[in-house]
């Protein structure tokens, strides 16, 4: 089986989409599928690597600002043109490269797939739409909600606006992200990854993490204001916020105006953020909306106790409460209440722990997660093989 991935960015630029896209790459190479990529060429990069087992083409496109789409786009039909071979085209976003998947997919007959990353006000069809002015936007929406030959739901609030977008229920897949599993948190973990990290000092109250960009729907003032209410009530555990964005000079003045200078480390962007998740006692995201957050799956995957905001995804992964504590967004009063529990009581903090580890290996898992994507491509090429009657279809079937 030969599979193409389109995506807007990919490694060495990391998002939540490109983590999941190259996971799932690397995942299905091992299974035996013949992966590859097509992506955005930045500058100083190659137009041809090969990224454990998977090869990845990046081609440039003209154009400034909004209009930078369109030539982006235009240069990856170019590219396409000559090629051919693919059995599955997957667009992750369902954004201007699931708009070249569904236009390529649909004059070849190739099964399309596309993964939209994002629910609510930044629902990727919604953003497509408005991206481009004299309806090219909207036209390409409807074209990637009409033509894809299925779309994923990563939680049930995305399911319902891909059907208010007009997408049957039939040709929606629930399959979720995927993370590896990694070895679980342990008290001599974490003392090993707190000498790591230089956290020489003694925090009798516990340490938090955040790993999450510094932007507004991350809401980070209400994860502060929480903190400040914590230490009103002498409870002061160390916060370590890593990550960067648009929002670090505003919340850096909100944690000197709190008196919060000694207490909340700001970190900045890491690549890898294993060894700060082992060096926690507690996550902590605050995500007024998230579609199915790589964050929290990656703390849940070592065991580490959870408190997150009640937003759609994060409502799904911790099971309404049982793999975490959820509490409603915006309100830091609740998440400090919650905190208070995770670091107050260490029965409740393994519990949940441990229900959060089982709830990824169970259901989250990169290798289950690549298992649900290879059942649905031998779907897929299955329906083609008696609709078209294409004998590579099934072949292809015969071999899944």
């Amino acid at each position: 089986m030969r599979v193409l991935f389109l995506i807007a960015e990919y490694r060495p630029v990391v998002g939540g989409a490109e983590i999941q896209a190259e996971r799932l790459a690397t995942a299905l190479a091992t299974r035996g599928v013949e992966m590859e990529v097509l992506t955005r060429r930045p500058r100083r990069l190659r137009n041809t690597e090969v990224v454990d087992g998977v090869t990845v083409y990046r081609v440039w496109g003209p154009g400034h600002g909004r209009w930078k789409m369109l030539g982006q786009t235009a240069a990856m039909l170019r590219f396409l043109r000559t090629r051919r071979g693919y059995d599955i085209l997957h667009a992750h976003q369902a954004l201007y490269p699931a708009y070249v998947a569904v236009a390529v997919g649909r004059a070849r007959r190739i099964p399309i797939v596309v993964k939209p990353g994002n629910v609510g006000s930044r629902f990727d069809l919604s953003v497509l739409k408005n991206a481009l002015p004299l309806g090219i936007g909207r036209h390409m929406a409807n074209a990637i909600a009409n033509g894809a030959t299925r779309l994923i739901a990563l939680n049930e609030r995305m399911r319902a606006e891909l059907e208010a977008w007009g997408v049957s229920a039939e040709r929606i897949a629930d399959i979720p992200n995927g993370v590896p599993v990694r070895e679980q948190a342990s008290p001599a973990r974490r003392t090993a990854a707190r000498r790591k990290l230089g956290l020489e000092d003694s925090f009798d109250d516990g340490v938090l993490v955040c790993t999450a960009s510094l932007t507004p729907k991350k809401d980070h003032s209400t994860l502060l204001r929480a903190m400040s209410r914590l230490a009103d009530s002498d409870l002061r555990p160390l916060l370590l916020l890593v990550g960067d964005g648009p929002r670090r000079r505003a919340l850096e003045a909100m944690t000197a105006e709190l008196g919060l200078v000694r207490q909340v480390r700001f970190e900045g962007w890491r690549s890898v953020v294993w060894d700060y998740l082992y060096a926690a006692d507690c996550f902590v995201l605050c995500s007024t909306v998230e579609g199915l957050s790589n964050a929290l799956l990656e703390a849940m995957s070592i065991g580490l106790p959870c408190v997150a905001s009640d937003a759609p995804g994060n409502r799904d992964l911790l099971d309404d409460g049982v793999a975490g504590q959820l509490y409603r967004a915006r309100d830091d009063s609740a998440l400090a209440a919650r905190l208070r529990i995770v670091l107050g009581d260490q029965v409740v903090a393994e519990r949940l722990g441990r229900a959060a580890r089982l709830t990824v290996e169970s259901r989250y898992s990169i290798e289950r997660v690549a298992e649900q994507y290879h059942h649905l491509y031998c779907t897929l090429l299955n329906d083609r093989s008696l609709d078209n009657g294409s004998p590579r279809a099934a072949l292809e079937f015969y071999r899944c």
